[in-house]
Formats: structure tokens, C-alpha cells, sequence
């Protein structure tokens, strides 16, 4: 038998789908019905048409070892839903967390709860110390407990970070670290001598100011509000090849070592902006010997900004 003739008797896209087709003569029907059912009901029904089809076609023309035959043969319990129904929902979404009145609501409801635990602690404390005191011999200081999501520039408390720039400013002033300055020429240019370097200056730490507002956020990753210290202190890639940040991180580890309740997944971040990221944050981590810890977890994760370092073409 001829290849022509194998291939005239081989089960074609157009046969699967004609199997799956409706009826000519029920087409209206079908129509009518089609335009009575729920959204879900219509999600249902073309799920399972295009389920239909792909399992005809994978049995017919894909092997019987592909994964994909076997994917199709077990669907998942529920229906997928379109991209355009997702794109629908979001905005929907979007629109009711930005609706003015819906905010006023929401903040008015939070600071009625706000109260009323307050006011049940006020009235209650007692007897819940009590009665914690009766159960388990476990307590908060002695259970384990995790931090998810510490980004690593931020891992570091105010006191530490305060007294590790005093330690360089002193010791490795003569230092190049930064376009060929050294780090004494660094803090010269920015008026700043180790006399003044205090929490106040530095301004790291958190507080309430920062609720909603991500500029002042990003502003507390600039030791004293400059940019060129965070690059020295904060930043894997520089001219002295991150070894500050390293050393900070290695603090920080330290801390947990004497805590062993504590443990963390610290946070690197990997742009997009060179096809090289990866293997930079990975040469700094090892060779920086940071590889393992037992108290950390090293994640890395991926900002949502790629489109703005498209835009300005980096």
C-alpha cells in the first residue's frame, strides 16, 4: 500500500472535530440554549468540548507514552477559565479596591475592629495570660518561628548596620569602593564624619510613615539619603564586588546561629536586565561561602519592573 493511500486513510484535525461538531439541522436549537446558560454553565460546556478534541487527537496521532496522552486521559477537577475572563475579573477587582467609597468603608470597619479588640484587651488580658499559662509548656520565645519574606538589603537591624559603616569609615577609609574613591573621600563628599553616623542619620529603620507610600519606602535603602552608600554597603554588584554586603550578611546569619527558634528565607533579586543575572547572584552568594545556612533559605525573586528597564532600553 502506497504512502498516499496511508495517509488518505489517517484520522485528520478536520475528522476530530467534525466528531465533536453539532448537527447541522440542531444549530439553532443549540443557539438558543447556548444563550440561556450561565457563564459557568458555558465554561463548562466548552471545557469539556475542547477536552473532547484534544483527547481524540492525542489518541489517535500522539504516541502512547506521551505525558501529554496521559494529562488528558485524567482532566483536572476543574474547568480552566479563559484569559479574557481573567483579564474581566481583574479589573473588576481593580476598580472595587480603588472606588473611593469602598476605601471609606473599609477603613471605618478596620478601625471599628481596631477598637474592639483593644477594648478586649483591655477588659481580658488577665485572664488569657492565665489561661495560656495553664496549657502547653511552650511559649512564643521557644517555638520555631519563620520570616518569608526578607529582602536581604533589609535584613540587617539599624544598630548593626550603624556600627558596620563606623568600623569601615575607621578602619578602611583609604579603600577604593566606589568610581574610584575611597571610602573616605565617599563620606567627605557627602559631609558626613563617624561622629555623626547615628540612627537618626543613617535613617533605616521602619516605621509608621511608611504605610502606602513606596517612595519613602525605597527611600529607607539609602543609608543617610544617599544613593552611593546604599551601592557600597547595600548592593552585590560594585567596584569592591559586594564584599561589604557580604559581611553584613554574615552578621545577620551569626544573629541566628545564637537564636535557634529563628529561621528565614532571604530575599536576592534577579532584574532582567543582562541574560547574566543569575549566575552574578549566584557567583556573589558562593563566592562569598553563603551558600548554606541552617536557619536560611535563599530565594530569589523576580520585580515587576522588567517593562520599565524595557522602556528605558537597559
Amino acid at each position: 500500500m502506497s504512502s498516499a493511500e496511508n495517509d488518505s486513510d489517517r484520522p485528520t484535525m478536520s475528522k476530530a472535530a467534525s466528531v465533536i461538531a453539532e448537527p447541522t439541522s440542531a444549530t439553532k436549537d443549540r443557539h438558543e440554549e447556548w444563550s440561556a446558560m450561565t457563564r459557568e454553565e458555558r465554561s463548562d460546556v466548552a471545557f469539556s468540548r475542547r477536552f473532547a478534541l484534544r483527547r481524540f487527537a492525542l489518541r489517535r496521532f500522539a504516541p502512547r507514552s506521551s505525558l501529554h496522552f496521559s494529562f488528558f486521559s485524567n482532566p483536572p477537577p476543574r474547568p480552566f477559565h479563559s484569559l479574557e475572563e481573567f483579564i474581566a475579573d481583574y479589573n473588576s477587582l481593580k476598580a472595587i479596591c480603588e472606588d473611593g467609597v469602598v476605601n471609606s468603608l473599609a477603613y471605618t470597619q478596620l478601625k471599628s475592629m481596631e477598637q474592639q479588640f483593644e477594648m478586649h484587651t483591655h477588659l481580658n488580658s488577665v485572664l488569657e495570660d492565665k489561661s495560656s499559662e495553664l496549657g502547653d509548656t511552650a511559649d512564643f520565645f521557644s517555638i520555631g518561628k519563620v520570616d518569608t519574606h526578607i529582602h536581604l538589603a533589609a535584613a540587617f537591624s539599624p544598630q548593626d548596620f550603624v556600627q558596620y559603616i563606623k568600623k569601615k569609615v575607621t578602619e578602611d577609609s583609604p579603600e577604593p569602593v566606589f568610581k574610584g574613591k575611597s571610602l573616605g573621600e565617599v563620606m567627605k563628599d557627602i559631609d558626613l564624619t563617624v561622629e555623626q553616623i547615628t540612627l537618626d542619620v543613617i535613617d533605616v529603620q521602619a516605621d509608621h510613615t511608611l504605610f502606602n507610600r513606596f517612595d519613602r519606602f525605597n527611600a529607607k535603602y539609602n543609608p543617610a539619603g544617599n544613593s552611593s552608600l546604599r551601592t557600597i554597603f547595600l548592593k552585590a554588584e560594585n567596584d569592591i564586588e559586594g564584599r561589604y554586603f557580604a559581611e553584613l550578611t554574615k552578621i545577620a546569619l551569626d544573629h541566628l546561629t545564637f537564636n535557634k527558634t529563628c529561621f528565614v528565607e532571604y530575599r536576592m533579586s534577579v532584574y532582567g536586565a543582562s541574560p547574566d543575572d543569575w549566575s552574578k547572584v549566584a557567583k556573589w552568594v558562593y563566592d562569598n561561602e553563603l551558600c548554606s545556612h541552617p536557619h536560611n533559605r535563599w530565594m530569589v525573586q523576580l520585580p515587576r519592573i522588567y517593562r520599565i528597564f524595557k522602556v528605558s532600553e537597559r
